[in-house]
């Protein structure tokens, strides 16, 4: 039997069906998805704030 977590297109067959279980994601891509997300969210409140829909703020706490 091949080795499962190889990242082959019969392996990726095999998932589709389910007879093999998905891959794991190695903590380097978990890491990676987490800081694009950050980076998302981070552009969204620039755009936000550029906008004037989002008050100044100082670590928290709203700034006058």
């Amino acid at each position: 039997m091949q080795d499962p977590n190889e990242d082959t297109e019969w392996n990726d067959i095999l998932r589709q069906k389910g007879i093999i279980p998905e891959k794991e994601k190695s903590e380097y891509k978990k890491g990676e998805e987490e800081l694009l997300e950050l980076l998302e969210e981070a552009s969204a409140n620039v755009q936000k704030a550029k906008e004037g829909k989002v008050g100044n703020t100082c670590g928290g706490i709203y700034c006058s």
